[in-house]
């Protein structure tokens, strides 16, 4: 087979992998990394076969560092929601705790949208109970708190989701365009 077809084959798999990183990326697994893990595998066999890159160091280096970004704003987003909307530190933690449980027991439920309801429940709920017992606040407080944790962990996901396509349409373009 020609150098030329197996990148191209290979392009095309990598392109239908990162489609893939996208929809698994939508459901709070980790699709960013899967698309880099297999773009990562195509570069070492490309050189190994061919003596040539498939992608561009610069592209592989953004990409990872968008990764890395995306992340980090999936962690902090309940908790930086619930300051926001007044909460204190024990509500931030309450929410990072609780979107991680409500997103395994939303995944047992219902398994694709279970996940990103039962993370933003989760979060919501987590920032109440610590608002409202270890913080000692009032209800109302309590649900404020709650209500940013979960909109800010809706929010995380969303900014993920686009990440996942940016990274994905960067890996598929540097892959198609010798």
């Amino acid at each position: 087979m020609s150098p030329w077809l197996a990148q191209l084959l290979i392009a095309l798999a990598l392109t239908l992998i990162n489609i893939i990183g996208v929809a698994v990326t939508a459901i709070l697994l980790p699709g960013i990394w899967l698309m880099l893990l297999c773009a990562g595998l195509a570069q070492w066999w490309q050189r190994a076969l061919y003596g040539t890159w498939m992608f561009s160091w610069w592209t592989l280096g953004l990409c990872t560092a968008l990764a890395l970004l995306a992340e980090i704003i999936e962690f902090a987003a309940s908790a930086i929601g619930a300051s926001r909307f007044g909460g204190s530190r024990w509500g931030g933690a309450g929410a990072i705790l609780g979107a991680v449980l409500g997103a395994i027991a939303g995944s047992l439920v219902v398994p694709i949208l279970g996940t990103i309801v039962g993370a933003a429940a989760g979060a919501f709920l987590g920032a109440l109970l610590s608002e409202r017992h270890i913080a000692k606040r009032s209800w109302q407080d309590a649900n404020r708190a709650g209500t940013g944790a979960a909109i800010g962990r809706l929010s995380a996901t969303l900014v993920k989701v686009i990440i996942a396509c940016l990274v994905a349409i960067a890996l598929s373009v540097d892959a198609l365009v010798p």
